[in-house]
């Protein structure tokens, strides 16, 4: 695939967006947020009293593996 302008890649997403809307449903239909307190509970996460580096969302994790 070869990309021509400035705006190639930009129209090329919106392209694969209205094409492709799989990621939209799986979004509409998955209720990630409601899944915040269950996935901090098993992970652990805790109020990082002791210092340290702050973890990454974990449901920003949790989609990122599912979607992957």
């Amino acid at each position: 695939m070869e990309l021509e302008g400035i705006f190639a890649l930009s129209e090329h997403l919106e392209q694969v967006k209205e094409d492709d809307n799989t990621l939209q449903i799986v979004l509409e239909l998955v209720d990630f947020e409601g899944l915040r307190g269950l996935l901090t509970e098993r992970l652990g996460y805790g109020d990082n009293a002791q210092g340290g580096r702050p973890p990454f969302d974990c449901v920003a994790m949790a989609k990122l593996l599912i979607l992957q």
